[in-house]
């Protein structure tokens, strides 16, 4: 069976360098985003552009979401595909810190605001179903007031708050691995190898949220601090 992406790794062309932004949409950013990428992503790029296209339309598709434009089944179809490009292209840490990291430098490109933290937790939000009241409108709601509604959750907590809280999750998160020897193996081979095992979803949602607190991807968080899980609150901003 063929991959769905072919191998190209020495094109050294990024995510950027290929979508062009050709939309402009009353729906705002996000749409334009989304439209971008379908228009002018191939199968043919090579596996990084793949995975960094899957991430950055993940991230669209969860902020339509929230906007209203998109229903969960959209969202969820964006959601699949990215995990498919992560099976059939590489899971080791480099790889994916890599891909996201394509993809976050597309999405700032559209709109300064949309910055690692924003994009974290617009995905954050979406993925584990944890959006606010006022994200689940039955009409469709503006880019603009989306935009300010995330600024301000993420602005609720002072840095004090959020050092408090990385701190509380990396406590809980080793306790929960010295409870359960299976499930700490599964939690290292998960990120060290990128074997494809199912993790607790209480271990997967302190990841993301420690994702969302500082702006990295779980699988940076996971090398900073897999020696002995300790408590980190270095660069939260």
């Amino acid at each position: 069976m063929k991959p769905l992406i072919k191998d190209m790794s020495q094109d050294k062309q990024s995510l950027i360098d290929i979508i062009k932004k050709t939309n402009n949409l009353q729906e705002g950013v996000f749409a334009n985003i989304n439209n971008d990428l379908n228009d002018h992503f191939r199968l043919e790029y090579p596996p990084m552009i793949g995975m960094a296209y899957a991430y950055a339309r993940r991230t669209a598709a969860a902020g339509l979401f929230l906007q209203g434009i998109f229903s969960r089944a959209d969202y969820m179809q964006a959601s699949k595909i990215f995990k498919c490009m992560q099976l059939q292209t590489e899971h080791t840490i480099e790889f994916q810190e890599e891909a996201s990291d394509q993809a976050n430098k597309l999405l700032y490109s559209y709109d300064k605001r949309l910055t690692r933290r924003i994009i974290s937790l617009i995905t954050t939000l979406v993925e584990f179903n944890q959006t606010p009241e006022q994200y689940n409108g039955k009409t469709h709601l503006p880019y603009e007031l989306i935009i300010a509604c995330l600024q301000k959750t993420l602005n609720q907590n002072t840095p004090s708050d959020t050092k408090q809280e990385i701190s509380k999750l990396f406590k809980k998160l080793h306790t929960l691995l010295e409870q359960d020897k299976k499930v700490e193996d599964d939690f290292h081979f998960y990120y060290l190898s990128g074997c494809n095992v199912e993790l607790p979803v209480e271990i997967k949602n302190i990841m993301n949220r420690l994702s969302e607190l500082t702006g990295k991807t779980p699988e940076r968080i996971f090398r900073d601090n897999f020696d002995g899980l300790k408590d980190s609150v270095d660069d939260v901003d």
